[in-house]
């Protein structure tokens, strides 16, 4: 199962992006390939004056996780 794939990706250009990505950073993932992609095909006289690359920052994941059951009831006929 294909957790990225470039090739189906969108190109928009915008000044801040706010988006919601899971643990497996799939959406800044696939960002970072295409833009990789997009500057490896560019002319290398181009790429001297290009924009700058789209990187993202990973941090080391030192979050402890806490799981919590939430007991709820669901009202009957909730689902057809």
């Amino acid at each position: 199962e294909t957790l990225c794939d470039p090739d189906g990706c969108t190109i928009a250009s915008t000044k801040l992006l706010i988006a919601a990505d899971g643990t497996s950073r799939t959406i800044a993932n696939c960002m970072e390939e295409q833009d990789l992609q997009r500057h490896a095909s560019m002319n290398p006289v181009r790429r001297l004056f290009s924009e700058d690359r789209f990187k993202v920052t990973r941090y080391k994941d030192d979050n402890q996780r806490i799981y919590k059951t939430v007991p709820f009831k669901l009202p009957e006929g909730w689902r057809p």
